[in-house]
């Protein structure tokens, strides 16, 4: 049953109904009827899903220019944390809400996006300056959670990804940590690389440091 919740919330995410009855994947057992038979079910207890909340707010926004000022005149400046996990209809919602000055600022890391099997598209993050070609990138390339050796490590891993904004990180937090980068071997075949890391020992720690957004003011505190 979770499976197909998920891929009724991906086809929602994606704004086309049509993708269910026009595609045919492997799970033949997702059809017209089972969306129709969710659908149902939950107009007759007078339910909505959290997909829903979006969908319906973007049809909103949409058909009702008036409601939508309202709420453009209600925030006129947007932060969007966490911005590599966002689904390509929360992002046009957002480019709604954001008009008419488009005093929008987000935050991600394009390497922690994880989410793509619930939806999640990193590359609007990539192509954030399509939509808004004068918008400034700020690069936070201090790290103080890790120290040297993973940081470099996990840096020689993730460079093998083509799609992601080129980067480097520093750190600023000391340990004895070693690593190694090895294949793994199961019954002869060679798997994926693994990292071992052994004798970490962290001398000390420093607070992680936030970007906090005041009415177009940032500042850098710890937390």
């Amino acid at each position: 049953m979770s499976g197909v919740l998920s891929e009724i919330s991906l086809v929602k995410m994606k704004g086309s109904i049509w993708h269910i009855t026009m595609q045919r994947t492997v799970r033949q057992i997702f059809s017209e009827k089972i969306y129709q038979q969710y659908e149902a079910g939950k107009q007759r207890a007078g339910l909505i899903d959290f997909d829903d909340m979006l969908v319906y707010t973007y049809e909103l926004f949409r058909e009702r220019k008036d409601i939508l000022a309202l709420w453009q005149k209600q925030y006129p400046y947007i932060l969007i944390d966490e911005f590599q996990d966002i689904n390509k209809l929360q992002f046009e919602i957002v480019k709604m809400m954001a008009l008419p000055h488009n005093n929008l600022f987000v935050v991600g890391d394009d390497d922690q996006s994880i989410y793509r099997f619930r939806g999640s598209k990193p590359e609007l993050m990539l192509g954030f300056t399509k939509s808004y070609p004068d918008a400034e990138k700020i690069l936070l390339d201090t790290n103080y959670r890790s120290d040297r050796e993973i940081i470099k490590a996990a840096g020689n891993l993730i460079a093998h990804n083509g799609e992601r904004f080129s980067k480097r990180s520093w750190h600023r937090v000391h340990s004895r940590a070693r690593w190694n980068l090895r294949s793994t071997r199961i019954s002869g075949r060679k798997m994926r690389p693994s990292l071992q890391i052994s004798k970490r020992q962290v001398h000390r720690a420093f607070p992680i440091r936030r970007l906090r957004f005041y009415s177009g003011r940032i500042s850098s505190r710890g937390c």
